[in-house]
């Protein structure tokens, strides 16, 4: 267990020259960590950079870094729960989560927002991804998609709030399956979800590989132009004044509870 003392901040300093704390033991759990301004000449500097096993993150807050947290292909189960990751980003090749070929990511309660330089807000190329509970918001950000899933696999992502900015960099909100194709089993699905674009034109809401299956959407609120052949039960609304919400780049104020 790693537990960081109240008002102590990591800034700046990295370890090999990659990130604030390089990972390599299995079964590792950090909590109250506060980590910013993780820069390395790569342009891939990170609060963690984790290289094997297992790793539990409770309470953090990994703020204007190049990444977050950057995984390698060793680790095994990410579980990442009642954080923050705001203004992480690098040059379209870093994010606020990168998760490469990892068995499984499990994000809750959690807020991925303002993602800048085209990064996006979580990348995740395990075989098992999880998103629930959580606001993945551009904000202000020039952000690029809010989440990628890469390599397809078994994904979800419900009661979550989803809110694609006015200064995003990409039309599409989420990608599945766009570089490899790589899993046995592949299955995208959004459930209970409110889905915001803020974007001046409209947004796209998947970029999706043609060899992957049509995702499940079920229960999401959808609010604003967004662009999909959209499936299944979900609701629609044209603007955030017809749910009496506050204009961007507030949130609004839900309740992602899985009620």
């Amino acid at each position: 267990m790693i537990t960081g003392n109240p008002g102590v901040v990591f800034d700046g300093v990295t370890v090999a020259g990659k990130a604030a704390f390089v990972i390599q033991s299995d079964d590792i759990t950090m909590e109250g960590i506060k980590c910013i301004n993780m820069k390395v000449g790569s342009g891939n500097g990170a609060c963690i950079r984790h290289e094997s096993g297992n790793l539990t993150l409770r309470n953090v807050n990994f703020s204007h870094n190049e990444n977050g947290i950057l995984t390698w292909s060793k680790s095994q189960k990410i579980l990442i729960e009642d954080s923050i990751f705001e203004g992480n980003g690098k040059s379209g090749r870093s994010h606020g989560m990168y998760i490469g070929d990892a068995k499984q990511l499990i994000v809750r309660r959690t807020q991925v927002i303002g993602s800048k330089d085209q990064g996006h807000g979580i990348k995740s190329r395990a075989e098992h991804t999880l998103i629930e509970n959580c606001v993945v918001a551009s904000l202000l950000g020039d952000d690029s998609y809010l989440i990628d899933i890469p390599n397809g696999g078994n994904a979800v992502i419900r009661n979550s709030l989803l809110v694609e900015g006015a200064n995003t960099a990409n039309w599409y909100i989420l990608a599945y399956g766009m570089e490899k194709q790589e899993y046995a089993l592949n299955n995208l699905r959004l459930e209970k979800n409110v889905i915001i674009s803020d974007r001046e034109g409209g947004s796209k809401f998947l970029n999706l590989h043609a060899k992957m299956p049509a995702p499940v959407l079920r229960g999401n609120v959808v609010v604003g132009d967004i662009d999909f052949d959209w499936t299944g039960n979900n609701f629609f609304f044209e603007a955030r004044s017809d749910l009496k919400w506050p204009a961007a780049p507030a949130l609004p104020d839900i309740d992602l509870s899985n009620k």
